[in-house]
């Protein structure tokens, strides 16, 4: 695998819906839930030398009063890894009335590191993570601030995850 892409969700999403999403939205991939950070073994079927074969993990996590759940995905290409976590995290707040959060760049303020973009119900927002430490030790439980609606560009990828209008 070459590139890992990570999802926070505020609620729960089960294994089969995360499948039914990236398959959705790509086609071609056959979609596997391996948890390695667990320990799980590869799950029967997986063949990492396959290039539609890609896998998800999840964990839950206690540090914040809010998205708890991240989702791991490990793509087969690397380049547009941000666009695509964009849009399964979209997906998945629309399609389960789910608010997720994926980090963000801003372009104006490409060093600021606590951008996010929030989707409720697949809507976009800008949002503030300042006050909460994400995946820390101690517990940080702040909250995420949504500062306004903030639009993303659409774009589209082909079966695989590639994009498409570059």
């Amino acid at each position: 695998m070459k590139d890992m892409e990570a999802v926070y969700v505020d609620g729960v999403v089960t294994a089969e819906e995360i499948k039914e999403t990236i398959t959705g939205l790509f086609s071609s991939l056959s979609p596997f839930q391996w948890n390695l950070f667990d320990g799980d073994a590869e799950p029967e079927g997986f063949d990492s030398s396959n290039p539609k074969h890609v896998f998800f993990a999840t964990s839950v996590s206690n540090d914040s009063t809010e998205f708890n759940l991240k989702i791991w995905f490990f793509m087969n290409q690397s380049a547009h890894a941000d666009e695509r976590e964009q849009l399964i995290a979209k997906t998945l707040s629309a399609k389960f009335h789910l608010r997720t959060l994926v980090p963000f760049t801003h372009p104006k303020q490409p060093l600021d590191p606590f951008y996010d973009i929030v989707f409720i119900d697949g809507i976009s927002f800008l949002a503030d993570d300042s006050q909460v430490e994400f995946d820390s030790e101690d517990g940080n439980k702040g909250v995420v601030k949504i500062l306004h609606p903030y639009e993303l560009p659409v774009l589209h990828f082909d079966g695989v995850g590639n994009l498409l209008n570059v």
